[in-house]
């Protein structure tokens, strides 16, 4: 599966990088700190899967989450429960 990671903490990012590259059934295409910067880079390109956090300055994941193509799975990675009913 083609995946990216969209999220603006690096220390976070950098590690979810290295899970997703030793998994051999996931294709890692990129990371992105900045939501705006990701969906320009999705409506480019085709991605199976993304990994997504909730909370980000500019855009929220959820708000992005409903700018993606109805075949693109979402994982919501947060550590906001408050969030948990509305992703």
């Amino acid at each position: 599966m083609r995946t990216i990671l969209i999220e603006d903490e690096q220390h976070l990012l950098r590690m979810m990088e290295r899970i997703v590259q030793t998994e051999p059934n996931l294709k890692w295409m990129g990371s992105f700190h900045d939501p705006k910067e990701a969906l320009t880079f999705l409506n480019n390109q085709d991605v199976d899967l993304v990994f997504l956090d909730i909370e980000m300055p500019h855009m929220s994941g959820v708000e992005l989450a409903k700018q993606l193509p109805k075949t693109t799975q979402v994982v919501f990675t947060t550590a906001h429960s408050q969030y948990a009913v509305e992703a």
